[in-house]
């Protein structure tokens, strides 16, 4: 199995992230962390961490900026069969990795694409409402990093993740998979869908293009992302004119 860690300038939070993978019941899996640059002291302690010899660590530095660019890179250097992603300011509960890894021994076959886990809230210790994907490494490696625009807010990584398993089941479970001390994800700053989309139209446009190409989704859903498709292709050209 793959864990895999995308970072920039974030290192007092790697630290907990490390602990609570050294404290694992089963350690058969890789850390795969990619360095998107940063300047603290974060190459320093991934240096002490790796000579600690607890854990197999691979530290990677990122040569294209964001997070999806991070993931597929990880998926190329990844030797896991099953991989999923842990941002800094979140921790694995101790049995994650073994739950994670017995439910694929019972569930696992070839047409499935993964698992489906639980993020759940530190401060209640109740799920937060986030999913979390655990997804086959070699789906993975087939998926192109979603385009990253200047000047607009970072794709969302779970696309990428939602168009590799397309055509394969996930396997849902209620296994804890991650604990998240604080939302790390920049794609739920916004309020709300339309906010997003008027920040960042391009980048949300090509998210829905990917989304509407997609096997594994309702009738409804299929219309519903063309629908919107459609208006944001329209949207994004008009502005442009005007520019």
């Amino acid at each position: 199995m793959t864990i895999f860690t995308p970072t920039h300038d974030r290192a007092e939070h790697l630290r907990m992230l490390y602990e609570s993978l050294a404290t694992q019941t089963c350690m058969d899996f890789e850390w795969i962390v990619v360095d998107g640059g940063s300047t603290d002291f974060t190459p320093s302690l991934m240096r002490q961490l790796m000579a600690q010899d607890r854990i197999d660590i691979k530290y990677l530095t990122a040569s294209t900026p964001g997070e999806c660019a991070a993931l597929a890179e990880a998926a190329r250097t990844a030797s896991g069969e099953l991989m999923f992603c842990v941002r800094p300011g979140q921790f694995l509960p101790d049995e994650a990795v073994e739950q994670l890894r017995a439910e694929w021994k019972r569930s696992g076959h070839p047409d499935r694409g993964g698992l489906i886990g639980l993020d759940l809230n530190l401060s209640t210790m109740e799920p937060s409402g986030r999913r979390v994907a655990v997804i086959r490494t070699d789906l993975l490696r087939r998926v192109a990093p979603l385009e990253r625009f200047e000047g607009e807010r970072e794709p969302d990584m779970s696309v990428m993740e939602m168009v590799a398993a397309d055509g394969h089941p996930l396997v849902s479970t209620e296994i804890a998979v991650t604990v998240t001390e604080d939302r790390t994800d920049g794609f739920e700053t916004h309020p709300s869908a339309w906010k997003r989309f008027k920040a960042s139209p391009r980048t949300a446009t090509a998210e829905m293009r990917m989304k509407k190409g997609l096997k594994d989704v309702s009738v409804f859903k299929t219309l519903w992302y063309s629908v919107c498709y459609a208006l944001m292709t329209v949207y994004v050209r008009t502005a442009t004119r005007r520019r």
